[in-house]
């Protein structure tokens, strides 16, 4: 073959080559790169569908397995995205790499902040190296589970861990996964603007959970219908259940006794410590109606000691608008608001001047707590006149940060906006009711404990609801072979709420088959008795 030179001076079958051995080696290179960074997901890793139901639940019909997760917990689809996030988080690509069959891949967008990947394979995997990720071994009907999950620095690991550990716990594969999800939630949801509280007990007792986690649900959720009633006949036993008792070496009543104040007393001390705050801050138990008939009680006199505004967790967004535009107080407005004690307090901070705040944080808002605060604190800061109570729900008034770093509402308002509250406990003392024999007592920070060292006062509320203004007491009979709920609604807001919505009860109650009971009712008003089915 005569050989012909080319014009930079090559041979042209020499520079083809050349070439071809070039090109063999860059696509050697490229397929050994790509295959190095390709990650080793499950075969029928896209096809997990989600089904958002309080928590997150996955689907994966192709592979037959399912699990719940959080409901914060942010799925990681695409291989890019899996590995970015995971690096963010402190997983190394490589390591994931040396993984096998990675079924789920994700991150949390609320407190704790952690990642986690979880592998279905045939055999328990350890972490390739030697980062101090968490692992969560599981065995399954078919194979094993592995998951490993790492949280970002000052994030509560131990937190992280729970979570995990109870998913581990709901994931199924084979038979025994889940195809479709119903939980308590579904159940509960049917009722959600209505006044059937019975009958909503009566259908979530009859629900089977699938897990711990719903059974859980399930209970939090009948309590919480239950408390709605007057004289229902499982809530005592329920709430004792939930309040738990003290410990036999317990020295908290010990401690809020020497310095207790009691009744009367009590309710002056709140008082006074109140007027000189611009924010003063009352928990409840979500499941405790007399945790808001102490609010109730302060509305007046805290509205002599300068109190414009009443600030409510559990106020949808623009029910405040809508009531503070008059409007009659509906199931439309929330949810606990809907609760007789609850809406008796609305009503009375209605007909005494008292602006509404809702300030719950929208959904898809990653820091609630400093979201509240900054809802709160712009309220002062826009108006110097201007002076909050706030109900707020269980811890949301710790003021200063957990030793885990986790920063409350109040902690926000205390040191991001340099507004200091007054901050009233109503939770940490419901264990101890039965160590005292008196309506009300409050005592100021008494004892050293991570919690009561978070607030100002600390109460023990053992209050009986006051009846509703202007109403008489009236007796009623069930004759019935079975049980009914009452309704009384003033029969001025029965006829002023439009049919898309549902008055709130003045008077909601429990009677037994052949069971009476004497209620203070509005003069002018409406009653509804609604049969309990019961469930067998």
């Amino acid at each position: 073959m005569a050989r012909v030179r080319g014009i930079f001076g090559h041979d042209y079958i020499t520079f083809t080559a050349s070439m071809h051995r070039f090109a063999c080696f860059f696509i050697a290179t490229i397929v050994l790169v790509f295959g190095a960074c390709k990650l080793p997901l499950h075969t029928q890793f896209e096809q997990t569908k989600t089904v958002p139901n309080y928590s997150l639940h996955l689907i994966n019909d192709s592979a037959r397995w399912s699990m719940t997760v959080p409901g914060d917990v942010v799925l990681l689809e695409k291989p890019r995205s899996i590995k970015r996030e995971l690096k963010r988080f402190g997983f190394r690509t490589a390591a994931l790499r040396e993984l096998d069959g990675i079924a789920l891949a994700a991150y949390t967008r609320e407190e704790p902040f952690y990642a986690f990947v979880v592998c279905l394979s045939d055999s328990l995997l350890h972490w390739p190296d030697s980062l101090n990720v968490a692992r969560f071994p599981r065995a399954l009907d078919h194979g094993f589970a592995t998951a490993f999950a790492h949280e970002l620095p000052q994030q509560r690991r131990a937190s992280m861990i729970r979570d995990l550990e109870q998913s581990l716990k709901t994931l199924r594969n084979g038979a025994s996964y889940r195809s479709s999800i119903v939980t308590p939630l579904d159940v509960f949801d049917r009722f959600k603007t209505d006044t059937r509280f019975a009958e909503c007990f009566e259908a979530l007792k009859a629900f089977p959970p699938a897990d711990d986690a719903e059974a859980q649900l399930k209970f939090q959720l009948m309590l919480t219908e239950a408390s709605f009633l007057k004289h229902h006949p499982d809530y005592q036993g329920m709430l004792s259940r939930f309040v738990g008792a003290p410990s036999p070496n317990d020295v908290v009543a010990g401690f809020f006794r020497k310095s207790a104040l009691f009744e009367n007393d009590a309710l002056s001390f709140i008082v006074e410590r109140a007027a000189d705050a611009q924010i003063t801050l009352i928990n409840e138990q979500h499941v405790i109606p007399r945790h808001r008939e102490l609010v109730r009680r302060l509305l007046e006199p805290l509205q002599n000691a300068g109190y414009t505004h009443l600030a409510l967790e559990a106020l949808k967004p623009g029910a405040d608008s809508a009531l503070n535009a008059g409007a009659v107080l509906t199931t439309a407005h929330g949810y606990y608001t809907k609760e007789q004690v609850f809406g008796n307090l609305i009503r009375e901070a209605q007909a005494l001047g008292f602006a509404f705040i809702a300030y719950e944080a929208p959904t898809n808002e990653s820091d609630r707590e400093a979201w509240q605060a900054n809802r709160l604190a712009a309220v002062v800061k826009n108006n110097p006149n201007a002076k909050v109570i706030a109900l707020v729900g269980v811890d949301h008034l710790l003021e200063d940060p957990m030793p885990d770093g986790k920063q409350w509402m109040a902690a926000h308002l205390k040191h991001s906006h340099g507004i200091d509250p007054f901050t009233v406990d109503q939770i940490r003392m419901e264990r101890y009711s039965t160590d005292f024999d008196c309506g009300l007592a409050s005592a100021e920070r008494f004892a050293s404990d991570d919690k009561f060292d978070r607030v100002d006062a600390a109460v023990l509320n053992k209050l009986t609801p006051s009846p509703c203004k202007g109403c008489v007491d009236t007796l009623f009979n069930n004759s019935e072979s079975y049980p009914v709920q009452i309704n009384v609604y003033a029969l001025s807001e029965w006829e002023a709420v439009i049919e898309t919505a549902n008055p709130v009860p003045v008077v909601a109650l429990y009677l037994q088959a052949g069971a009476s009971a004497s209620s203070s009712i509005p003069q002018k008003n409406k009653i509804e008795i609604v049969p309990i089915k019961q469930a067998q």
